[in-house]
């Protein structure tokens, strides 16, 4: 599982931090859902209407299972991501 986020959704969070936010310590930046990388491919390759197969090689060692950052603090201050997964991924194929 992996957390995907697009560049503007991270640069719009930015100048949200900017515009006279104080927090202490570190801020996580993200959209707080996750995907598998199955998942993914297959969304990707319906918004490019990829027609052939996706292959996966099991032969390769699993990586960390679970990467979702908490994003508490950065919400609880009044920001939001502006752009979902199919969006950013509709976007950047186009």
């Amino acid at each position: 599982m992996r957390e995907f986020l697009h560049v503007d959704g991270c640069a719009d969070a930015g100048l949200f931090l900017m515009q006279d936010h104080e927090a202490d310590g570190r801020i996580n930046i993200g959209l707080a859902q996750d995907i598998s990388i199955n998942d993914l491919a297959v969304t990707v390759a319906w918004i490019a209407v990829f027609e052939g197969t996706i292959e996966h090689d099991r032969s390769k060692p699993d990586d960390t299972p679970h990467k979702l950052v908490d994003v508490q603090k950065l919400s609880g201050m009044g920001s939001r991501t502006r752009i979902d997964l199919d969006t950013g991924i509709r976007s950047t194929y186009d």
